[in-house]
């Protein structure tokens, strides 16, 4: 953004103009939407591939929704948060999921089976075949949830 100093910078003018012609609302919900827009208004970091040509680049973002998508059908657990490792070379070295998982199921299948999702979706998206220990893939349970009952209502 030539001229206009960095992203922060502006969305903190931003803000700042909707602070003064806003309801104290805007105040207090503020940093989060400001803390939301930049994350979005971020590019993802590099995430390197490589194909028959040669290699590629793709961001973070687009790897860690296809994992997103990938892993909506979990058994008894849902992804709540993925983040992304890479090295100096942009060659992706590690995972991270953190998962909610209903109460009263065993965590190990949902972790399994998120790790072998996410795996899968590496290779398929970056084209590299992953050896043990290329990438981990750690997993951690961050929540648990209950899941209600099916209610049936009487015919009226």
């Amino acid at each position: 953004m030539s001229g206009h100093g960095s992203v922060d910078d502006l969305l903190e003018a931003a803000a700042r103009s909707l602070r003064e012609s806003s309801d104290t609302g805007w105040v207090r919900a503020r940093d989060t939407v400001v803390t939301r827009l930049v994350r979005a208004l971020r590019p993802g970091q590099p995430v390197r591939g490589t194909h028959a040509d040669g290699s590629f680049v793709v961001s973070s973002h687009v790897l860690v929704a296809r994992i997103e998508q990938a892993l909506l059908d979990l058994p008894h657990a849902r992804v709540v948060r993925i983040g992304v490792e890479t090295d100096d070379d942009d060659h992706l070295t590690g995972i991270a999921l953190a998962l909610a998982v209903e109460y009263g199921h065993p965590i190990a299948p949902g972790a399994a089976a998120a790790r072998e999702g996410a795996l899968a979706v590496v290779r398929e998206t970056t084209g590299v075949e992953l050896a043990p220990g290329d990438v981990t893939a750690d997993v951690m349970v961050a929540d648990v949830y209950r899941t209600l009952g099916t209610v049936t209502l009487p015919d009226v």
